[in-house]
């Protein structure tokens, strides 16, 4: 019987550069219609926007409204996603 390691060397063999390359497509790339912002000048905009706390308007204030059955299903989804995140690791050590 073989093994993985056999299995997957043979299927090695058979491969070249040029079949790989003949089913390789080419990407096209376009180019950016302004220029890509630095983090300096997003930060740069950003501080203007950036006050003191006594300069803040507590008749602007907003109070965010929590969907509970959203929640707990995105809560589950987490959960589930973590716990399958962790037997993966487990299995490729």
């Amino acid at each position: 019987m073989k093994t993985r390691e056999d299995m997957i060397a043979e299927e090695k063999k058979g491969l070249s550069i040029e079949v790989l390359e003949k089913d390789l497509k080419t990407r096209v790339v376009s180019e950016p219609n302004a220029p890509i912002p630095t983090v300096q000048n997003l930060v740069g905009r950003s501080l203007n926007r950036i006050g003191a706390y006594g300069e803040l308007n507590n008749k602007q204030q907003v109070v965010a409204v929590i969907d509970e059955v959203f929640a707990i299903h995105f809560e589950s989804a987490r959960v589930v996603h973590h716990s399958d995140s962790l037997i993966d690791t487990d299995i490729h050590l």
